[in-house]
Protein backbone atom coordinates (compact mmCIF):
# COMPACT_ATOMS: atom_id res chain seq x y z
CA UNK A 1 0.00 0.00 0.00
CA UNK A 2 1.46 3.49 -1.15
CA UNK A 3 1.65 6.37 1.69
CA UNK A 4 -1.37 7.91 3.28
CA UNK A 5 -2.40 11.41 1.81
CA UNK A 6 -0.86 13.20 4.70
CA UNK A 7 2.37 11.39 4.29
CA UNK A 8 2.38 11.99 0.63
CA UNK A 9 1.25 15.62 1.35
CA UNK A 10 4.43 18.36 0.81
CA UNK A 11 6.44 15.54 -0.84
CA UNK A 12 7.69 14.07 -4.37
CA UNK A 13 6.83 10.81 -4.62
CA UNK A 14 8.49 8.04 -6.76
CA UNK A 15 7.36 4.76 -7.33
CA UNK A 16 9.74 2.15 -9.24
CA UNK A 17 8.49 -1.69 -9.66
CA UNK A 18 12.30 -2.48 -11.47
CA UNK A 19 12.88 -5.05 -8.77
CA UNK A 20 10.28 -7.21 -9.21
CA UNK A 21 8.18 -5.36 -6.38
CA UNK A 22 7.19 -1.78 -5.43
CA UNK A 23 9.79 0.91 -4.03
CA UNK A 24 8.19 3.98 -2.95
CA UNK A 25 10.71 6.81 -2.41
CA UNK A 26 9.30 10.33 -0.45
CA UNK A 27 11.05 13.18 -0.27
CA UNK A 28 10.10 17.28 0.77
CA UNK A 29 8.80 19.09 -1.94
CA UNK A 30 9.04 23.14 -2.66
CA UNK A 31 10.53 25.25 -4.98
CA UNK A 32 14.61 24.81 -5.36
CA UNK A 33 14.37 21.90 -2.81
CA UNK A 34 16.32 18.88 -5.06
CA UNK A 35 16.11 15.18 -4.17
CA UNK A 36 18.28 14.25 -1.26
CA UNK A 37 21.56 12.84 -1.68
CA UNK A 38 21.55 10.10 1.56
CA UNK A 39 18.83 8.16 2.32
CA UNK A 40 17.43 5.56 4.72
CA UNK A 41 15.78 2.34 3.25
CA UNK A 42 13.48 0.79 5.80
CA UNK A 43 12.28 -2.75 4.99
CA UNK A 44 8.73 -3.19 6.76
CA UNK A 45 7.98 -5.82 9.43
CA UNK A 46 4.27 -7.33 9.78
CA UNK A 47 6.37 -11.16 10.26
CA UNK A 48 6.88 -11.25 6.10
CA UNK A 49 2.94 -11.77 5.71
CA UNK A 50 1.43 -7.95 5.77
CA UNK A 51 2.53 -5.03 3.71
CA UNK A 52 3.70 -1.65 4.35
CA UNK A 53 1.27 0.06 6.99
CA UNK A 54 0.47 3.76 8.07
CA UNK A 55 2.92 3.51 10.68
CA UNK A 56 5.82 2.69 8.89
CA UNK A 57 4.83 5.75 6.55
CA UNK A 58 4.54 8.07 9.58
CA UNK A 59 7.43 6.53 11.19
CA UNK A 60 10.04 6.37 7.98
CA UNK A 61 9.24 9.71 6.11
CA UNK A 62 9.34 12.39 9.10
CA UNK A 63 12.45 10.89 9.84
CA UNK A 64 14.06 11.01 6.78
CA UNK A 65 12.59 14.85 6.53
CA UNK A 66 14.37 15.46 9.68
CA UNK A 67 17.50 14.06 8.05
CA UNK A 68 17.53 16.09 4.70
CA UNK A 69 17.16 12.74 3.37
CA UNK A 70 14.97 10.72 1.27
CA UNK A 71 12.84 7.64 2.19
CA UNK A 72 12.90 4.70 0.59
CA UNK A 73 10.20 1.81 1.63
CA UNK A 74 10.22 -1.40 -0.85
CA UNK A 75 7.58 -3.49 -0.95
CA UNK A 76 8.71 -6.57 -1.45
CA UNK A 77 6.77 -9.61 -2.06
CA UNK A 78 4.99 -11.39 1.05
CA UNK A 79 4.32 -14.96 2.36
CA UNK A 80 2.93 -17.37 2.10
CA UNK A 81 2.89 -16.55 -1.63
CA UNK A 82 6.38 -16.21 -1.97
CA UNK A 83 9.23 -16.47 0.26
CA UNK A 84 12.35 -14.78 1.26
CA UNK A 85 13.92 -16.62 -2.40
CA UNK A 86 11.29 -14.57 -4.38
CA UNK A 87 12.99 -10.70 -3.14
CA UNK A 88 16.38 -11.41 -1.72
CA UNK A 89 18.63 -10.94 -4.15
CA UNK A 90 16.83 -8.02 -5.86
CA UNK A 91 16.62 -6.53 -2.21
CA UNK A 92 20.80 -6.66 -2.00
CA UNK A 93 20.75 -5.02 -5.76
CA UNK A 94 18.08 -2.06 -4.62
CA UNK A 95 20.24 -1.52 -1.20
CA UNK A 96 23.38 -1.29 -3.62
CA UNK A 97 21.38 1.18 -6.43
CA UNK A 98 20.70 3.35 -3.24
CA UNK A 99 24.26 3.26 -2.01
CA UNK A 100 25.12 4.32 -5.93
CA UNK A 101 22.80 7.19 -5.68
CA UNK A 102 23.25 8.37 -1.84
CA UNK A 103 26.66 9.89 -1.90
CA UNK A 104 26.15 11.57 1.46
CA UNK A 105 25.32 8.52 3.03
CA UNK A 106 22.67 5.71 3.36
CA UNK A 107 20.97 4.16 6.91
CA UNK A 108 19.95 0.58 6.34
CA UNK A 109 16.95 -0.08 8.84
CA UNK A 110 13.92 -2.02 9.65
CA UNK A 111 11.66 -3.32 12.15
CA UNK A 112 10.42 -6.45 13.73
CA UNK A 113 10.61 -9.14 10.17
CA UNK A 114 12.34 -6.39 8.18
CA UNK A 115 14.67 -5.84 11.08
CA UNK A 116 15.82 -9.25 10.58
CA UNK A 117 15.32 -8.90 6.60
CA UNK A 118 17.44 -6.00 7.11
CA UNK A 119 20.45 -8.10 9.25
CA UNK A 120 20.25 -10.52 6.63
CA UNK A 121 20.87 -7.87 3.40
CA UNK A 122 23.44 -5.94 5.34
CA UNK A 123 25.34 -9.29 6.14
CA UNK A 124 25.11 -10.01 2.17
CA UNK A 125 26.42 -6.66 1.11
CA UNK A 126 29.62 -7.37 3.85
CA UNK A 127 30.25 -10.70 2.40
CA UNK A 128 30.07 -9.41 -1.14
CA UNK A 129 32.63 -6.20 -0.38
CA UNK A 130 29.76 -3.90 -1.06
CA UNK A 131 29.36 -0.78 0.19
CA UNK A 132 27.91 -1.23 3.76
CA UNK A 133 25.11 1.21 5.19
CA UNK A 134 26.71 3.97 7.19
CA UNK A 135 24.37 2.96 10.08
CA UNK A 136 21.90 -0.43 10.36
CA UNK A 137 18.85 0.60 12.78
CA UNK A 138 16.93 -2.59 14.04
CA UNK A 139 14.00 -1.91 15.96
CA UNK A 140 12.87 -5.31 17.71
CA UNK A 141 14.65 -7.35 15.15
CA UNK A 142 13.34 -10.90 14.57
CA UNK A 143 15.76 -12.48 13.80
CA UNK A 144 16.06 -16.24 15.13
CA UNK A 145 12.69 -17.66 13.00
CA UNK A 146 13.55 -21.50 14.60
CA UNK A 147 12.53 -20.24 17.94
CA UNK A 148 15.41 -21.94 19.52
CA UNK A 149 16.98 -19.16 21.42
CA UNK A 150 17.31 -19.54 25.22
CA UNK A 151 14.34 -18.21 26.92
CA UNK A 152 12.21 -17.97 23.51
CA UNK A 153 8.98 -19.82 24.89
CA UNK A 154 9.24 -18.20 28.24
CA UNK A 155 8.98 -14.95 26.99
CA UNK A 156 6.52 -16.39 24.61
CA UNK A 157 4.21 -16.73 27.15
CA UNK A 158 4.02 -13.56 28.83
CA UNK A 159 4.30 -11.78 25.51
CA UNK A 160 1.29 -9.55 25.19
CA UNK A 161 1.64 -8.82 21.62
CA UNK A 162 3.05 -11.96 19.86
CA UNK A 163 1.96 -15.75 19.50
CA UNK A 164 4.88 -18.20 19.47
CA UNK A 165 2.55 -20.66 17.42
CA UNK A 166 1.76 -17.49 14.33
CA UNK A 167 5.56 -17.07 14.63
CA UNK A 168 6.51 -20.16 13.94
CA UNK A 169 4.15 -20.89 10.96
CA UNK A 170 4.76 -17.41 9.62
CA UNK A 171 8.23 -18.14 10.08
CA UNK A 172 8.18 -21.69 7.45
CA UNK A 173 5.91 -19.31 4.96
CA UNK A 174 8.67 -16.87 4.64
CA UNK A 175 11.23 -19.80 4.23
CA UNK A 176 9.35 -21.89 2.52
CA UNK A 177 9.86 -25.04 4.74
CA UNK A 178 9.52 -25.88 8.50
CA UNK A 179 13.46 -27.51 8.40
CA UNK A 180 15.18 -25.79 11.09
CA UNK A 181 18.10 -26.04 8.69
CA UNK A 182 16.14 -23.50 6.51
CA UNK A 183 14.82 -21.64 8.99
CA UNK A 184 18.24 -21.07 10.56
CA UNK A 185 20.75 -20.00 7.50
CA UNK A 186 21.36 -16.30 7.02
CA UNK A 187 19.77 -15.62 4.42
CA UNK A 188 16.01 -16.93 6.27
CA UNK A 189 17.55 -14.86 9.04
CA UNK A 190 20.76 -14.01 10.84
CA UNK A 191 20.38 -15.96 14.27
Amino acid sequence: EGPPDRVRRGHEARIDNVHGFPVFTLWPSGPGVQEPRRSPVHLHGCADVRGVVPWHWRFVVPLADALGARAVLPAYPLAPEFTVEDSFEEMVRLVEEVAADSPDGYVLAGDSAGGGYALAVAQALRDRGARPPDRLVLLAPWVDLTGSAPGTREAAARDPWLSYDHLAVYASFWAGSADLAVLAHPRVRPG
